[in-house]
């Protein structure tokens, strides 16, 4: 099941970069040959960049490749005891919980109130747009959840 998940998660990103791609090549083919540039292109991958950004935050986060000052807390890991950094792991882990949850329900309620309202070129539903925020949040919930049982069962 998590070889699926990682499938997915590598995948999926690569799948909506190429959308993109392909999708703006149209609308540029278009434009040369008409002199008139596409609507929905434009709008598409707005939001499929959106999507992408979300996901590879999730992505990110569970490799731990994101963007971070971690000099202080290479310091630490050397003047501390093992006991005392997984603590430190644990309340960041608890931090980004807090931060993930809250994102999570606000980005949900925020697309429940857009859902009917459309785009204006594609003409779907806001929400469609907005449900990877609640989506991202979720998954880096788990994902913080199953880095600190790791931390206590002594995996990671």
């Amino acid at each position: 099941m998590i070889n699926i998940y990682k499938k997915i998660e590598m995948a999926l990103p690569a799948i909506i970069f190429a959308l993109i791609f392909i999708v703006m090549m149209i609308n540029i083919v278009t434009r040369e040959l008409s002199s008139q540039a596409l609507d929905w292109p434009i709008e598409f991958s707005r939001y499929a960049l959106v999507w992408l950004t979300f996901l590879g935050t999730v992505y990110l986060f569970r490799t731990d490749n994101h963007i971070k000052v971690d000099a202080f807390w290479n310091y630490l890991c050397k003047k501390l005891n093992p006991k005392t950094i997984a603590v430190l792991e644990t309340l960041k882990l608890l931090i980004v919980i807090f931060f993930s949850s809250f994102l999570s329900y606000y980005g949900y309620v925020f697309s429940e109130r857009l859902k009917f309202f459309s785009s204006p070129s594609l003409n779907i539903s806001q929400s469609y747009l907005y449900i990877i925020v609640p989506v991202s949040g979720a998954l880096i919930t788990l994902i913080s959840l199953i880095k600190i049982y790791n931390i206590f069962t002594k995996r990671g």
